[in-house]
């Protein structure tokens, strides 16, 4: 693909284009980029046109009443989606403007639309109304004037409203990758409303219209996926509800995917002769990633766990060297379950040794420091190894079925269920669980070093 000149001469007039391509076959095209913040709108990266023609000058000629047609399209869209504003928004800068103003009298609440109008260049009520366009600005100081006279004032939240308030309430989820958390719910909502036809009230939407999409999405995802998907449309729902003080039954409640596969079918094991080929795989791979590997195969501790260690999480100071999965800078975890200390041992504890001292500070595994994101990167590379290296085609055998090996060394070992709870972080054990400071570091090390024998 050839790009075209960028300055030509035609009619004694200069033509700058830079929006046209030669293809293989000659003829040249209009091609023009569509910007990040429209892609989603107009449906596209790019646009594409041929031009019908192999002179060049003509293919200037024709291009650029394109280019003018499309930047106009995309200043137009541009200018729409500033406009877009929700009535959760619309409700809270009318708030701000009611505070911004300050105390109103009490005994000028008869007065309360002019104290609002008056500051924005009206002279009273009657003069905004008569003048104000009818815009966002309007509804704004209209919800403010209803705000200062005392009356109960509520925002009509649409589904996506919805899920900001939702979003805004859950700030603290996936601070690892808050970009991906907000851009997978909110595809979710997208399926949704596009099935609705519009943005609609939540109090409007009918369980009809709930069963209808749940009825849908069952046909063409797994069950865990519908019902995760189900999940949040109620929590979505429910923060709406709440917020809005609405009496109203959830449409969401009580619509749940049934899966006839149980959860340890859907994974398995790695058997010995498996788990032997993966280790041996390793060597293959870059430092970090065999690192991590190792860590990972030989604890049982998710990638993300792993992936986002810093040199501060490990101990090797004391009798026996830890290794501490908390929320740190890098990533969080799953659950409370999830935050522990364990004892590796092994080519677990010499890989973090290695690692400690090329990295003394910061992250124990640079190259895959970047929360979720590197868990990613480093599950891509090591499940290529996995199938492509040690030949393991099983689709229900994954990286991730290191967590159910240990699993079953432990069992095999004769290691304690609450001990195998402790070292993997699953919950477990009821109200007494939570007692006390737990086993004490030497004994989670014995029960790894005796589990994991087997298999080095």
């Amino acid at each position: 693909m050839v790009q075209g000149q960028t300055r030509k001469l035609s009619r004694g007039n200069f033509i700058n284009m830079t929006n046209i391509q030669k293809t293989k076959a000659g003829i040249y095209r209009y091609r023009k980029t569509v910007p990040a913040e429209l892609r989603k709108i107009i449906g596209k990266r790019e646009i594409l046109k041929t031009l019908n023609t192999k002179d060049e000058r003509i293919a200037l000629m024709r291009a650029m009443p394109l280019d003018k047609q499309y930047d106009e399209l995309f200043r137009r869209l541009r200018f729409d989606q500033a406009k877009l504003i929700g009535e959760l928004e619309k409700f809270e800068k009318a708030r701000e403007l009611v505070t911004a103003l300050g105390p109103y009298p009490d005994e000028l609440k008869i007065w309360a639309g002019d104290w609002v109008v008056q500051r924005h260049g009206y002279s009273d009520v009657d003069d905004w109304e008569r003048r104000a366009p009818r815009n966002i600005e309007f509804d704004i100081v209209s919800k403010a004037v209803a705000l200062a006279e005392g009356s109960k004032v509520t925002p009509r939240l649409t589904i996506r409203d919805a899920l900001k308030l939702y979003l805004r309430d859950r700030s603290d989820k996936g601070k690892d990758n808050r970009k991906k958390f907000e851009k997978d719910r909110g595809r979710s909502i997208d399926r949704l409303i596009a099935h609705l036809g519009t943005d609609k009230f939540v109090g409007d939407v009918s369980r009809i219209e709930a069963r209808a999409y749940f009825d849908e999405v069952k046909t063409r995802f797994k069950p865990e996926t519908v019902n995760k998907e189900i999940y949040l449309f109620k929590a979505v729902f429910a923060a709406a509800f709440r917020e809005l003080e609405l009496d109203k039954t959830n449409p969401w409640d009580g619509l749940r995917a049934h899966d006839d596969v149980p959860d340890r079918d859907k994974r398995d094991s790695f058997t010995l002769e498996q788990g032997r080929a993966v280790i041996a795989c390793l060597d293959t791979a870059n430092t970090d990633l065999q690192r991590i590997g190792l860590v990972s195969a030989l604890t049982g501790a998710r990638l993300k766990e792993v992936t986002g260690l810093l040199a501060e999480d490990v101990n090797l100071t004391c009798d026996v060297p830890s290794l501490t999965i908390y929320p740190n800078g890098i990533r969080t975890v799953k659950n409370k379950s999830s935050r522990r200390i364990i004892a590796p041992v092994g080519p677990a504890l010499t890989a973090l040794i290695e690692a400690k001292e090329e990295n003394p500070t910061g992250p124990l595994f640079p190259r895959y420091a970047e929360g979720a994101k590197g868990a990613t990167a480093a599950s891509a590379a090591l499940m290529k190894m996995l199938r492509e290296r040690a030949g393991i085609k099983d689709r229900r055998v994954v990286w991730h079925s290191w967590r159910h090996t240990v699993k079953d060394l432990m069992r095999n070992a004769n290691v304690p269920s609450d001990v195998q709870d402790r070292i993997l972080g699953h919950s477990g054990g009821g109200v007494s669980a939570n007692y006390g400071k737990g086993y004490d570091l030497k004994v989670l090390a014995e029960a790894l070093q005796r589990s994991i024998q087997p298999l080095l």
